[in-house]
């Protein structure tokens, strides 16, 4: 392989798949010209160089949809039936405060505090279900200890049912609340997750900040959506800019209403400010 051929290809944008193919043909050919001591050092570098990027491009959550497949979608979601809003409608937070307290980032990297205290305004004792506690073991989209979000909820709602589940069994004995392992990748696990947590159903308000891919995210939702109370909220945070008009597309196959609050205004140097508000139909009578 030439690396000239490999210059052209990577100052394309490029999905997340073709970055993985490049970035391994490109660290095969830094290999190569390793052995060649001070005759090709300038090509060194930029190989240096653009394996980096490519590095980057293919762990990047942008570069996961190929372009076509984006316009695709695109051109899909002109008809959906989504509801798109852009802030809270509450005047009042009752959660402001806290999830910064215990070291949650749905405040100070995100803005969903707000948008929490609209869904369970005048819930005293909420059911409250959390896939994703946060884990410091190396599994993706962790990096955060665990259990800050499930404290917030514990102080904001004193007398509430909380249930926590992750894939990182050291997180989810880390919590004083009621804790479940799932993994959202397999539908068995979820499966034997939801035949667990029937008892506790239904929830006011089920949160996946687990795990950011729409593979585990999709899953979890046609798994457990159904736990919900008929008034509760399914939300999916942390929603990359990329990927709206791919849920636009899901929730019109989905039996449910579904909101994408787009909070990126309040976040301009965040690209997954978004939230999936996803309800039960009301019946029409």
């Amino acid at each position: 392989m030439k690396p000239a051929w490999v210059f052209k290809r990577a100052w394309l944008r490029v999905s997340g798949r073709e970055a993985h193919g490049l970035y391994r043909e490109l660290v095969a050919t830094k290999e190569t010209l390793a052995t060649r001591d001070g005759e090709l050092a300038a090509t060194r570098n930029s190989v240096e160089v653009l394996t980096s990027q490519l590095n980057h491009s293919r762990h990047s959550r942008e570069t996961r949809i190929h372009p076509n497949v984006s316009e695709a979608l695109a051109i899909a979601s002109k008809n959906s039936r989504t509801t798109s809003t852009y802030k809270s409608q509450a005047t009042t937070n009752d959660l402001e405060g806290t999830f910064s307290k215990y070291g949650s980032d749905k405040e100070s990297r995100h803005s969903y505090a707000l948008t929490y205290s609209e869904i369970l305004q005048g819930s005293h004792n909420p059911h409250i279900l959390e896939v994703g506690l946060g884990s410091l073991n190396g599994f993706p989209y962790g990096g955060l200890p665990p259990g800050g979000s499930i404290k917030a909820w514990r102080e904001a709602y004193p007398t509430s049912l909380i249930v926590g589940a992750d894939i990182d069994e050291e997180a989810v004995a880390s919590i004083s609340e009621i804790g479940m392992v799932v993994d959202q990748t397999s539908d068995e696990s979820l499966e034997a997750f939801v035949e667990k947590i029937q008892e506790y159903a239904p929830f006011d308000l089920i949160i996946d900040d687990g795990f950011h891919d729409p593979h585990a995210n999709l899953r979890t939702l046609l798994k457990v959506f159904p736990l919900i109370s008929d008034t509760g909220a399914y939300v999916i945070e942390d929603i990359h800019n990329s990927l709206v008009d791919f849920w636009k597309v899901i929730g019109s196959t989905h039996d449910s209403h579904l909101e994408i609050r787009d909070l990126s205004a309040e976040r301009p140097d965040t690209d997954d400010n978004i939230l999936l508000i996803f309800r039960k139909k009301r019946m029409a009578f």
